[in-house]
């Protein structure tokens, strides 16, 4: 809002020369925190972009103005996005009576009588980092690091990194600030964590915050978002939730978080087997299963290795992860089931395939499990819908199992074209799906395996005859003459 100085500031303002800019309480403790990196998260409407003016207008107003203006570097995924809304906010907030002058077809922005330099920069292509090469900032602003609807936008960690270097304006307490709706779990902003010389600080605005978008409104936008598939940006454009970006038409939509996911750590039972299913590639994965006498199949644990070999994989993780879940491995049986394709030996080495070094490395025998994809995709779908027991699910994934989990909620997923028309293709789905393929091929081998199709029909839908039932009896029996 706009209003004279003719009153003591409060608390939760920020002045400028004519103009007061009220900010909520989230917003107010973000403005006064000192941390050299600050991230200001929350839904879509709840006032970041506008918090953020309102914290580069507070810094001008404790600086010496011998070292004004503040140069601040303002960047967010693409040059249009940042006109549409970083500089559109600045517009309003000049039609509220905020002195801005604009300059180089808006590309800069004087703000504030002189305060606030503003230079606006799209991130449109990797070779547009070198804009910050040779530059000279006081602060480092970056909109929307983290994409909106998919994982192909957003803002690489390289422009922090390097952003953070050019804060060397003189007189002027070198800081970066991030604005963002709520990231996929994965992303780089979640981190962040303070260093000897680095201190971070996260402030999260609650949904309902901004008193200028009715709770109806809130409630259509969520609708719209659910209605058109998509619950995943529902949870974190809405409801400010962070969670996973999903990419497309769910390969496990059987899987449900509250049935299936076990609520505390799942602890190895002694005595039983352990499964470990294999996927193997450019990702080669394990993840460990182990079925326990009250008949549940439980999801231990699971590893990726990106960019490696299986006797990497191997010994960089795998036999780590045994140490640390099972103790002493020598005490436990395995059994080894997976990919078919590790069969085959590896271009490099005719004489040498994944399953040899597996062998070589584990020594274990390995089975093979089947090569057509409805077998494996049909398995872990009707595993998934087994009926629950005392309100679990018979397959139970540990929490702590974050590959699995992540394949299931949706990272393992088919394709959509523009018209949103699903692609049922396996080489498409592998190719959106990308690392979180990999575990989900391993589950599906194992349920291929461990739980046929046939054997999971033939137990659900076992014919038992009515009581009363009336049978017609044969031509030849002594009733039918």
């Amino acid at each position: 809002s706009v209003e004279t100085l003719q009153r003591p500031r409060l608390p939760d303002e920020v002045p400028a020369p004519g103009f007061i800019l009220r900010l909520t309480r989230p917003i107010a403790r973000f403005v006064k925190s000192k941390a050299i990196v600050k991230i200001l998260m929350g839904p879509r409407g709840e006032g970041k972009t506008t918090g953020c003016y309102a914290d580069l207008l507070e810094e001008s107003r404790t600086t010496d103005p011998k070292f004004l203006p503040i140069r601040v570097a303002v960047i967010r995924d693409t040059w249009t996005n940042l006109e549409r809304s970083t500089i559109q906010t600045l517009r309003d907030l000049q039609k509220d009576g905020l002195e801005v002058r604009w300059k180089k077809q808006e590309h800069e922005a004087i703000v504030g009588n002189h305060r606030v330099h503003c230079l606006f920069m799209g991130m449109d292509d990797l070779k547009d980092i070198s804009k910050l090469q040779g530059f000279g900032c006081g602060i480092l602003w970056i909109e929307e690091p983290a994409p909106a609807a998919d994982l192909s936008g957003g803002v690489s960690q390289e422009v922090l990194g390097i952003g953070i270097t050019s804060l060397r304006q003189q007189g002027i307490r070198g800081r970066a600030i991030i604005s963002m709706n709520p990231p996929d779990e994965d992303h780089w902003t979640l981190k962040l964590q303070d260093g000897n010389f680095l201190s971070v600080e996260l402030f999260h605005i609650p949904k309902g915050t901004n008193p200028h978008i009715s709770g109806f409104q809130r409630e259509a936008f969520k609708e719209a978002l659910v209605m058109m598939g998509r619950q995943d940006l529902a949870d974190r454009l809405i409801e400010g939730q962070i969670g996973q970006i999903v990419l497309g038409e769910k390969v496990t939509p059987e899987y449900n978080e509250s049935i299936h996911m076990a609520e505390r750590t799942l602890r190895p039972f002694p005595g039983r087997p352990v499964v470990r299913l294999w996927d193997f590639g450019g990702c080669p994965t394990c993840v460990w299963w182990q079925l326990v006498p009250s008949g549940f199949c439980h999801c231990l644990g699971a590893v990726v290795g990106e960019n490696m070999g299986v006797a990497q994989l191997i010994e960089n993780l795998v036999v780590p992860w045994e140490r640390s879940r099972l103790g002493d491995r020598a005490a436990w049986k395995f059994r080894d089931i997976g990919d078919p394709a590790g069969n085959t030996p590896d271009q490099s080495n005719s004489e040498r395939s994944a399953v040899w070094e597996l062998q070589d490395l584990l020594n274990t025998g390995f089975e093979a499990g089947p090569i057509a994809w409805h077998e494996r995709k049909d398995a872990i779908k009707a595993l998934l819908t087994k009926p629950p027991i005392r309100g679990k699910g018979p397959f139970l994934v540990d929490p702590d199992c974050g590959p699995v989990l992540k394949a299931l909620r949706g990272g393992w997923c088919y394709p959509k074209d523009a018209t949103g028309r699903v692609i049922y293709e396996v080489d498409a789905m592998k190719r959106r799906s990308g690392k979180h393929s990999h575990p989900g091929d391993c589950c599906a081998y194992g349920a291929a395996v461990l739980f046929p199709i046939d054997d999971l029909v033939r137990r659900q839908f076992v014919e038992v005859a009515p009581r009363n039932r009336i049978t017609v009896p044969a031509p030849d029996a002594w009733m039918a003459q």
